[in-house]
């Protein structure tokens, strides 16, 4: 595989052996290279063919951001890998690249952007959030910045979304703004009771998660052989139920299966014993 042309030091056009050109991205991979060049494989770390529109996409922003920026991306990305384990979609060089971008142009006209689901955010996503939070430490040491805990939040949706089989960036932002309406509503119920930072509270907000997500699919748990609907006597349990079911129903003209309603019910009795 040859080079065609240097983007920056970490990306390069190549031309493979059956003359079809490629961006290729990887850590030095165009460092005291030249057109001509053969290319150094062992640090190819993904590869977009051009004529693609994600890699039109891709051109383009590297033609229009400063490569310093690509740079910081290449970083986040490879760290994002390591940490989490997992070889995530290549998308997420453009789709973080741009943000990262956008947020620093924010930043320089004195604008930031508040992420209302945070909170929600490191609790449901907790590994994701601590990496991103390493990620927003990065861009700030390295640019000399001072980007908020918010940006934070923005990245983590940017690392979930790009993880196979995980809902795309749409559905992710639906998922957090329905778990954050029903645990707002389970602590309403119960105000002080509710210790929100023990396991079970953090065993509750993943089960929320869930939940969305599988009502968001319409495919809410209905395995009646596994429990017999019952309802407790604890009247603010079940009218926390009934405003959940409300809400949901509000959104999308169904509610909560009594499968749910009972799983809710046990973890609201964990989380009031505890």
């Amino acid at each position: 595989m040859k080079i065609k042309s240097i983007l920056n030091n970490s990306a390069l056009i190549a031309l493979n052996d059956e003359n079809q050109e490629l961006v290729l991205i990887g850590k030095g991979i165009s460092f005291q290279k030249h057109p001509g060049d053969r290319v150094d494989t062992t640090k190819i770390e993904k590869e977009f063919i051009c004529g693609k529109e994600t890699t039109n996409e891709l051109m383009e922003l590297l033609n229009e951001i400063p490569s310093r920026y690509f740079e910081l991306t290449e970083v986040i990305v490879r760290h994002i890998c390591r940490k989490l384990n997992k070889d995530i979609k290549s998308s997420i060089y453009i789709s973080l690249f741009d943000h990262i971008n956008s947020a620093i142009e924010r930043a320089e006209d004195g604008i930031f952007l508040d992420f209302t689901l945070l909170d929600e955010f490191k609790i449901l996503y907790p590994k994701e959030f601590a990496v991103a939070l390493w990620a927003l430490d990065y861009i700030n040491a390295t640019l000399d910045m001072n980007l908020p805990e918010d940006e934070a939040g923005f990245i983590c949706i940017h690392i979930i979304s790009s993880i196979p089989d995980n809902p795309g960036l749409p559905e992710v932002k639906k998922i957090a703004k329905i778990v954050k309406k029903l645990s707002s509503l389970t602590l309403e119920a119960y105000q002080d009771e509710i210790k929100i930072e023990s396991m079970d509270y953090s065993r509750y907000m993943t089960h929320l998660r869930y939940l969305a997500l599988r009502y968001l699919r319409k495919k809410q748990d209905r395995d009646a052989q596994q429990f017999l609907s019952f309802e407790s006597k604890d009247e603010r349990m079940e009218s926390c139920i009934e405003k959940m079911d409300q809400y949901l129903i509000s959104m999308s003209g169904y509610g909560l299966s009594p499968e749910e309603k009972d799983y809710i019910r046990l973890h609201m009795f964990r989380l009031i014993a505890s």
